[in-house]
């Protein structure tokens, strides 16, 4: 069973006191662009799996493919561009819009009142295409310097693995600082499985929480980003 690392962090905080910092989650509303639905299907969320490659937008995708899925978008047969129950994809539609335009629901109706879906359609597309232009073009800048993107994983490397090892010692400390209770043993499950992953088995006679603190930033550092 796959536990969250907020699940561990909560557990271990109850045990020892605060010693990991557990994340506040940050959570759109759903007209403010928290929740895309699929554009072949507005029922469901808006997902890589989906089996219609026509459902789902990629950050990559080239701005032709992306004006070309937004016009074969799933909508109804109103022709009134207005957010409402049983409009479940011009509903979708316009939730993107105002998520990349910074529009409102009514300002959207307003501009498009008497026009068609296809108007509608369009502008939504071009709306995106711009606002996921400068991600695209800086991928493609950075993705042709491997030097630059190398120097990069190292040292985020390198940072991750003092982190990872100031981290480990403040919970062994906070550990042996109350010798009655034991330690979660799902954090000890854990750190046997990123040296086992990482390092190989642990010698016979090594404890493996003790085995991974010893060991877990040169593992760290030689790991690269794939």
């Amino acid at each position: 069973v796959a536990l969250r690392a907020r699940d561990i962090a909560e557990r271990f905080n109850g045990l020892y006191g605060k010693t990991f910092t557990v994340p506040e989650p940050y959570i759109a509303s759903s007209q403010g662009g928290g929740k895309i639905m699929s554009l072949s299907d507005p029922t469901k969320k808006m997902s890589k799996s989906d089996e219609n490659p026509k459902g789902c937008v990629y950050i990559l995708d080239d701005p032709n493919v992306i004006i070309k899925k937004f016009k074969s978008a799933v909508t109804d047969s109103d022709m009134e561009v207005a957010y409402r129950e049983g409009k479940d994809g011009i509903n979708n539609l316009m939730t993107i819009y105002g998520a990349v335009t910074g529009f409102s629901m009514d300002s959207i109706e307003r501009d498009f009142a008497g026009l068609g879906y296809g108007d509608f359609k369009k502008d939504v597309a071009d709306a995106v295409v711009e606002h996921i232009r400068p991600i695209r073009e800086k991928y493609e800048e950075l993705s042709g310097d491997k030097a630059y993107l190398e120097g990069i994983y190292k040292t985020g490397a390198e940072r991750a693995g003092y982190i990872a090892e100031k981290t480990l010692k403040k919970v062994m400390n906070m550990k042996n600082r109350l010798p009655q209770t034991r330690p979660p043993a799902i954090l000890l499950k854990i750190l046997g499985r990123v040296m086992n992953t990482r390092l190989g088995p642990a010698p016979a006679s090594t404890p493996n929480a003790e085995h991974a603190g010893k060991m877990i930033r040169p593992a760290v550092k030689a790991t690269k980003v794939s």
